[in-house]
C-alpha cells in the first residue's frame, strides 16, 4: 500500500535526523492540515512515532494546499544557520 510505502519513509528519514534537528509534519487531502509543528530532535522522536502511525489516506489530492501550508510552517520557523 502506498500509506505504508510513506510510514517506511518517514521512518528512514527520521533515521537521519540529528540532534537540533527541526520537523514539521504537513498532511494534505482535500485541504492541508499541520500535524506536527516545531519538533525538536531527539525529544521529538515519540511524537513523531505517534504521528507518522497515525497516517490514513482521505480525500483527494490538494498538493497545493499541502505546499502552501508546508512553506507557511517552514518561513515560520526559518533558521539562517539551518537548512
Amino acid at each position: 500500500k502506498k500509506i505504508d510505502l510513506l510510514r517506511t519513509g518517514l521512518y528512514r528519514l527520521k533515521q537521519e535526523l540529528v540532534p537540533g534537528d527541526v520537523v514539521n509534519l504537513v498532511t494534505f487531502s482535500d485541504t492541508a492540515s499541520t500535524q506536527a509543528e516545531n519538533l525538536q530532535m531527539p525529544e521529538a522522536n515519540p511524537t513523531l512515532n505517534t504521528q507518522i502511525e497515525g497516517l490514513r489516506p482521505s480525500g483527494g489530492t490538494n498538493l497545493n494546499a499541502g505546499l502552501q501550508e508546508g512553506y507557511r510552517i517552514a518561513r515560520k520557523y526559518y533558521q539562517p544557520d539551518k537548512t
